[in-house]
């Protein structure tokens, strides 16, 4: 009677041992999985920062151009002088950022293309009017 009573007992433990690695195991998946799905989301945060400040620096560019147009005072234009630089810089951040996933490499690459099309018109206006071509603005 009590070898029958020792062997329960040790099944007892063992499975409650067994029953503890599995959840053990499942643990540590859904927390792998867990910091692996927040590390995305931050990332997807970082890459949404970033561009939003591009449109911002391109806003403020546009802005300061507008501003130079209108009353011919180069003041104006501050925002204007090295938002390409600010703008392109971000926009290669952002490239590195989504480095695993080709179709945002492309994506990046024709936002690079708007940009530098966006910010030659800006200057091709800037230039008319520093030529004097105010009629044709």
């Amino acid at each position: 009677m009590k070898l029958k009573f020792n062997r329960n007992l040790q099944l007892g433990y063992g499975i409650s041992v067994l029953l503890l690695l599995v959840v053990g195991c499942f643990s540590y998946i859904t927390t792998s999985n867990l910091l692996s799905s927040n590390y995305a989301v931050e990332q997807s945060n970082m890459v949404i920062r970033k561009l939003e400040a591009t449109m911002s620096i391109m806003k403020d560019a546009e802005t300061g151009q507008r501003g130079y147009l209108l009353t011919n005072q180069a003041k104006f234009l501050e925002p204007y002088h090295g938002a390409y630089q600010k703008a392109m810089g971000l926009v290669d951040q952002v490239k590195m950022l989504t480095g695993d996933n080709p179709e945002q490499q492309r994506n990046m690459g024709t936002i690079k293309n708007i940009l530098d099309t966006r910010l030659d018109v800006l200057q091709a206006l800037i230039d008319k009017r520093q030529r004097g071509e105010a009629s044709c603005l």
